[in-house]
């Protein structure tokens, strides 16, 4: 080949090749340019918040940087509820919604615990029965009954952890009279158990730490005669069995 054959050829090597980065280059331009609308936080959101319009704001954002789960639609969102805190400006994301449009934010949480056991159960609520009113939203806690059972050979006192690392979903604090509510999360099982118990006496309640042990309140129980035999009080037979045996 004569080298004036070969000095075209080079020409459209480099042409193409010219017209290869060229295009790369506008790919990577346009990849950081091109925007698309997406909704975002008007204001910082918490979670189980029923979603307003005024919550809400469209901006245009880079494409590269807007998650799959976003949405250009408020109508979309009105009227659902978040299961996360979003801060001001953050993407909307699908996937912090509850599934569907719901009225009741206690049915909002229920649904996002993704156990359809569960149910919102209130409980009556003191100073004296929890934690000196200092439990919140979103603790975990314990329920111990401690009731007075009719038998045969009398009445029997017995308490007994009744309820393990229990979700508190929503908090009334102990008002003026030293009344609250607790409303938790349990299974049906659980709330006739605890009906019971407040049938025939009073529930306490015990906090439980972000790792608790849960497996520590598997306990046994205590009747009167198995809580004077612990602590050291002998009883004579007979009036061991009027206390509890």
């Amino acid at each position: 080949m004569s080298r004036k054959n070969q000095i075209p050829i080079f020409t459209l090597i480099a042409v193409i090749l010219g017209l290869a980065a060229a295009y790369t280059a506008v790919s990577i331009v346009k990849k950081y340019t091109d925007t698309v609308q997406v909704v975002v936080a008007a204001r910082d959101i918490p979670a189980y918040k029923k979603i307003n319009a005024d919550d809400l704001k469209l901006v245009e954002l880079p494409r590269i940087s807007v998650p799959k789960d976003s949405t250009a639609s408020i109508s979309e969102l009105q009227g659902r509820y978040l299961i996360w805190p979003v801060a001001a400006g953050d993407v909307i994301r699908t996937s912090k919604i509850a599934d569907q449009k719901i009225d009741s934010l206690l049915t909002a949480k229920l649904t996002h615990l993704k156990d359809p056991s569960l149910r919102a159960f209130a409980l009556p609520y003191t100073k004296e029965t929890g934690v000196g009113g200092e439990i919140s939203e979103g603790d975990r806690i314990d329920i111990i009954a401690s009731v007075k059972i009719e038998t045969s050979g009398g009445v029997v006192g017995v308490g007994k952890t009744v309820a393990r690392n229990v979700l508190v979903l929503k908090v009334e604090k102990p008002n003026d009279a030293g009344q609250g509510i607790l409303i938790v999360a349990l299974t049906p099982q659980q709330i006739e158990d605890i009906a019971f118990a407040l049938t025939s006496g009073t529930l306490r309640y015990s906090l439980n730490g972000y790792e608790t042990d849960i497996q520590a309140s598997e306990t046994k129980g205590v009747t009167g005669a198995d809580w004077l035999e612990r602590y050291g009080f002998w009883l004579p037979g007979q009036i061991r069995k009027e206390v509890g045996q």
